[in-house]
């Protein structure tokens, strides 16, 4: 695989699947924020489920803002309006950028370490998130075989320890 061409993986991690709406839970277009004592149990109880995926939600987030470094850009949220007529995150996801550093193995090997970090960082990984740690962890493997195969190009245009052929110039000992 070409570090170059990486295709079937969006550089996206995203959280847990989005739910579909709940008719039950979602206000009339018009209806103004509400206040708790107009709520019936089930509303209020809705409202708390809401309110705790939305610290969820945005608790993942800001670990993987956090660790991601340069390599991660704003998040995005899908918000529900609760029974109280407020808004509630309840999906998130951050854009990570996989995409390796032309022309140098080692800055592709550093980022993609990061990257991975940020991928894993949440406490609760979705499927995506595993899927961009596990695209950085092959990028770095790509990275590491290249700079080997630099490396041993260089040694052997170098030559032997001690010879004096090859791209290192002589050395004179006399002066």
């Amino acid at each position: 695989m070409s570090m170059d061409r990486i295709e079937g993986i969006r550089p996206t991690v995203s959280r847990a699947p989005v739910s579909s709406p709940d008719p039950r839970t979602a206000p009339p277009a018009s209806a103004e924020p509400r206040p708790p004592g107009w709520l019936t149990p089930e509303e209020l109880r809705d409202a708390s489920e809401l309110k705790r995926r939305d610290a969820e939600v945005r608790e993942q987030e800001r670990a993987q803002l956090s660790v991601g470094g340069p390599y991660v850009h704003g998040a995005q949220y899908q918000h529900r309006i609760g029974p109280d007529g407020r808004q509630y995150a309840v999906h998130g996801e951050v854009d990570l950028d996989v995409a390796p550093v032309p022309g140098s193995p080692e800055a592709t090997i550093k980022k993609m370490q990061v990257v991975g970090r940020a991928a894993r960082a949440s406490a609760r990984p979705s499927i995506q998130d595993r899927r961009v740690a596990a695209l950085a962890a092959r990028l770095e493997l790509l990275a590491r075989q290249e700079l080997r195969r630099q490396q041993a190009e260089a040694a052997r245009h170098r030559g032997p320890p001690g010879s004096t052929t090859g791209l290192d110039p002589p050395i004179d000992l006399e002066t």
